[in-house]
């Protein structure tokens, strides 16, 4: 079932080729052979992409994490594996590290919950791995609240700066306020990182003075915030429109996600904002 890549020149160019694919959405994944023997909840994640499939160890460990971890002699298959699991959105790398009783190198890929869970991870594996954790409650090895939370999280996929959410309202004098009000510094740069990758400016840069945010980093207790201005949505606007390639795509979820926090808010702070 596996297909044989046979140099890092193969390796690289499926990659890309992968990638188209998985626009395409020509991508399948299924869990099998669960098991929770020991008390410790695992099973193989099967994925295919354009043909080419790959299978990965999957577990739930502590504190219900869900946890990917592939380690191999072969460099040239972890390479492959990895490469699968790009064309389908997840964010993997190969990793290497000396195993002192095997005397020799081995190479790992090592997937985070949040990273299998991004909303640019296909819908498809998201959906294997809600599938994992399903058997994992029925096998009684994850609470019910506890599965809730994370299916739907993988459900709905989450955006590429974490579980957060900007709330959106209206002031007294009908002004609308877009804000995220992070209580960590890893929270709070996270957002800040994505925001400024969009190319949106939080200070005036030489004759240009046009702030797409402010922001304030949380310090002894006190919550920070990162807040969206009237200039900084009318860019995400244009952006989500006539932006190019990842950064339009990006652009469009934000945008999608205001629209869903005002809608929730109703009808007079959804057409304003």
């Amino acid at each position: 079932m596996l297909k044989e890549v046979k140099s890092d020149e193969q390796i690289y160019s499926k990659v890309e080729k992968m990638a188209d694919m998985a626009r395409a959405e020509r991508v399948g994944a299924l869990v099998e052979g669960f098991t929770a023997e020991g008390g410790r909840p695992r099973a193989r994640l099967v994925v295919e992409a354009d043909g080419a499939a790959a299978e990965y160890p999957i577990s739930l460990g502590e504190h219900n994490a869900v946890r990917l971890r592939l380690d191999t002699t072969n460099r040239e298959e972890a390479e492959r594996r990895a490469a699968v699991l790009r064309a389908t959105g997840v964010r993997a790398e190969v990793g290497k590290y000396y195993h002192k009783s095997l005397g020799r190198d081995m190479w790992y890929i090592n997937v985070s919950t949040n990273a299998l869970a991004a909303e640019s991870v296909h819908e498809a594996v998201r959906k294997a791995v809600a599938e994992f954790l399903l058997w994992c409650r029925e096998v009684g090895v994850l609470a019910e609240d506890a599965y809730r939370r994370l299916a739907a999280k993988f459900e709905r996929g989450m955006p590429e700066w974490g579980e957060v959410k900007f709330s959106v309202k209206l002031t007294e004098d009908g002004a609308v306020v877009v804000q995220y009000r992070p209580n960590d510094p890893q929270s709070f740069s996270k957002v800040v990182e994505f925001l400024r990758g969009l190319g949106m400016r939080d200070r005036c840069e030489g004759d240009w003075c046009i702030v797409h945010f402010t922001a304030r980093e949380p310090e002894g207790g006190r919550p920070g915030y990162v807040r969206i201005t009237v200039d900084g949505l009318k860019y995400i606007g244009w952006l989500a429109l006539h932006g190019d390639g990842e950064a339009r795509e990006k652009a469009q979820r934000l945008k999608e996600m205001l629209l869903r926090e005002a809608e929730a808010k109703g009808v007079e702070v959804r057409r304003r904002l």
